[in-house]
């Protein structure tokens, strides 16, 4: 299971974009190096650049809050499914997507 895992990993890109963050680091706080601030960036827009995302604005909901207590796993699930719902999304007309949840 693991074996098979492991190839699902481009482990190639993985250590091109592991090195570019490196170089950006060193052109970002090395002063002498700072001309090569723009190269850097030309190689992850291109060497690195995998599936490229179009930018368009993201899509806000801002909620109302509730009362629940959040440390609560319980009430983190009744104020989940309380979020849902303000968007709409309930149990029965859900599809299978992800919902990135976060907060402060």
């Amino acid at each position: 299971m693991v074996e098979t895992f492991l190839r699902l990993i481009d482990h190639e890109h993985l250590e091109r974009v592991g090195v570019l963050h490196w170089l950006q680091t060193l052109v970002n706080f090395i002063p002498e190096l700072a001309k090569h601030k723009s190269h850097v960036s030309l190689l992850f827009c291109t060497r690195a650049a995998k599936h490229c995302v179009p930018a368009h604005p993201t899509k806000v909901h801002p909620l109302a809050t509730n009362g629940k207590n959040e440390t609560v796993t319980t009430e983190l699930k009744d104020a989940l499914l309380d979020f849902f719902s303000q968007i709409r999304h309930s149990h029965d007309n859900h599809t299978h997507q992800l919902l990135l949840v976060g907060g402060d």
